[in-house]
């Protein structure tokens, strides 16, 4: 009899545990989604036509928002447009229009999943030219300048702009080389071969994880992954961004980065490539800078890394120009002292959206590419 009383003790002990194990769950839940909502991304996706990633096409239409930290600070509301795009617009092929078309080629800072996507620079920029052009935007997290010698193919051939803005970050082309970047299976690289660079087409196409694909649906899984940085068994971590934010020792990396005579080749082919793909575009290579040094009020603040590289490559090709943020982010902290910075720290946040794209309007209008009519 004492046997059978323990073991139904014993059972009941363990029936309490589980109903606590549950309710803990359900609640955490509940908490996550509409207390400290965990944040949510869209769904990655990477055709197998062009091997580019972006947002799952078929979420069209979806919002959701992003948030930082464990105690879920908000970032910004994303929205994936009928193209797999963070963005407020649906992009359209074109069919004879005569008014500008302008993409925008960036990393995280311009895939804006920190910012509110009404508050992205296409946004900001198409209301600035007071909508007499379209304005179209391509980011992804991770990306560096190898990636936009095909992303920049697929634009063409599916949107037909007249001007491309291609955002230049921290070591960018560092990353596009094979050997000397964080090489991945699914993401385009260059490698040397016969005294100059090939392209290297991603080995493998990127399939979301059934164990990922479950995960997204849990609240309290989400908020492990992107909030508390915990990696799902088996896989990495999952960030927000692979940017880190700008520091102090950007100086010396810039400039010993220049002196790498493999980093300046690289540089001179990966422009020269995007130069040739084309001809009837204009390029305009966008150097970022170092927020440290705006803050700090550094005299003539310059480009990052890899922008001084392209800066240098691009004088060489008609086609092609660089638009120094710098002056830009320094002028505008002189005068309002509001810093650019998202809430995770290495994203541009709205107000640097809006300088970003003040300096891509003024661009336009000075080198009569776009002009402002009643």
């Amino acid at each position: 009899m004492r046997t059978n009383g323990r073991r139904t003790g014993v059972v009941h002990y363990l029936g309490r545990v589980v109903a606590f194990l549950v309710l803990s769950l359900v609640l955490a839940e509940l908490v996550l989604r509409f207390v400290l909502p965990a944040s949510s991304v869209p769904s990655w996706y990477q055709d197998g036509t062009w091997r580019i990633f972006h947002f799952d096409p078929s979420q069209a239409g979806q919002t959701g928002m992003t948030t930082y930290g464990r105690y879920c600070v908000k970032e910004g509301v994303w929205h994936i447009n009928n193209a797999g795009w963070n963005s407020a617009f649906d992009y359209s092929k074109r069919t004879g229009s005569s008014r500008l078309r302008v993409a925008i080629l960036g990393d995280s800072s311009i895939e804006g999943l920190a910012t509110d996507y009404r508050k992205h620079i296409d946004v900001d920029l198409f209301g600035d030219l007071g909508g007499q052009a379209e304005v179209y935007s391509f980011g992804m997290a991770g990306w560096y300048l190898a990636q936009y010698i095909p992303l920049a193919t697929y634009v063409l051939d599916n949107y037909q702009p007249d001007v491309y803005f291609v955002c230049v970050g921290t070591g960018d082309i560092a990353q596009s080389l094979r050997d000397r970047g964080s090489s991945t299976p699914n993401g385009y690289q260059i490698e040397p071969k016969g005294g100059s660079f090939v392209v290297v087409p991603p080995q493998e196409i990127y399939v979301k994880s059934i164990k990922r694909e479950l995960a997204s649906k849990s609240a309290l899984v989400r908020y492990l992954l992107y909030n508390a940085q915990v990696a799902l068994p088996g896989e990495r971590v999952v960030g927000q961004s692979d940017a880190a934010p700008a520091g102090a020792e950007e100086s010396a990396a810039s400039s010993a980065a220049a002196a790498d005579p493999e980093l300046r080749a690289a540089a001179d082919f990966m422009v020269a490539r995007l130069s040739s793909d084309h001809p009837n575009a204009k390029i305009v290579f966008v150097g970022d800078t170092s927020d440290r040094s705006v803050y700090d009020g550094t005299p003539e603040a310059k480009p990052v890394d890899s922008a001084l590289l392209v800066r240098s490559a691009a004088v060489r090709h008609a086609n092609c120009s660089f638009l120094d943020l710098g002056p830009w982010f320094a002028r505008d902290w002189a005068l309002h002292h509001q810093r650019f910075q998202a809430a995770d720290g290495g994203h541009w946040n709205a107000h640097a959206n809006q300088v970003v794209a003040s300096a891509m309007k003024q661009y336009l209008l000075d080198t009569h590419l776009a002009s402002l009519t009643p």
